[in-house]
């Protein structure tokens, strides 16, 4: 490789370098959009005290939406303060840490935190779907009994 070469590669490398960050920037966006988009949801589930939880994590928290889960570490959407905290399991939100949008993003929780913020939706009809399978199951035990 001659150093011309070697130069129009290190000129590709940032060009898509550059073309990362952008795409990052507007993959942050599109979540500081998301959150405009659902804080009246999120509003009625803090005033009705409905626990947060998401499609892809066994967790709920009062906090707000989840972001993502990465090992031990869970990050939350805080509505009041208007961005991401990341906390480990157990812990309480004094022992929380902030987190960019573009940090939860490189570490690969975009997706997750679509998700997070499109499950508010469903989630309550996943909630009667289930009280309603634990009904019936229950009351078919009962009459089982007799």
């Amino acid at each position: 490789m001659n150093i011309q070469q070697l130069e129009n590669q290190i000129n590709e490398v940032i060009k898509k370098d550059k073309e990362l960050q952008d795409l990052k920037n507007h993959q942050r966006e599109i979540l500081i959009e998301k959150s405009k988009e659902f804080e009246e949801v999120i509003t009625l589930y803090l005033k009705k005290e409905v626990k947060f939880s998401h499609p892809k994590y066994q967790l709920k928290t009062i906090i707000g939406p989840i972001m993502g889960v990465q090992e031990q570490k869970v990050f939350i959407y805080h509505p009041t303060e208007k961005r991401v905290y990341s906390m480990y399991l157990g812990e309480t939100f004094e022992d929380s840490v902030p987190v960019s949008w573009l940090e939860l993003i490189n570490e690969g929780h975009f997706e997750n935190a679509i998700d997070g913020f499109n499950y508010l939706i469903d989630m309550q009809a996943d909630y009667l779907d289930f009280y309603n399978k634990e009904i019936t199951k229950l009351k078919q035990q009962i009459e089982q009994s007799k």
